[in-house]
């Protein structure tokens, strides 16, 4: 009987790609961020408010980014072959 040794190729869900995964997330909010603060008007393009209107827009935006990022983050690291956790990082980014 011949057996044939196969290799597995190695997996996208892991903890690692979780994290780094996480990290590209943050890097975009950072991204974001600075952005709005170079360029406020660009920020507020497609909204009709005034400046502290837009500023509320894009701190609670940031906050939700930030916390779908680190939930998803902490449940993709821990249980990579959850979804729920790569969904989550999935929409962080979406917001971004």
């Amino acid at each position: 009987m011949l057996r044939v040794w196969r290799r597995h190729a190695p997996s996208l869900l892991s903890p690692t790609t979780a994290s780094v995964v996480g990290a590209v997330s943050l890097l975009a909010l950072v991204g974001e961020v600075v952005m709005t603060g170079i360029a406020p008007a660009g920020a507020g393009s497609f909204s009709s408010g005034s400046g502290s209107e837009l500023v509320a827009s894009e701190v609670g935006t940031s906050l939700f980014a930030l916390a779908f990022t680190g939930v998803g983050v902490l449940v993709a690291r821990r249980q990579p072959r959850n979804p729920m956790g790569w969904v989550l990082m999935g929409v962080a980014l979406a917001v971004d």
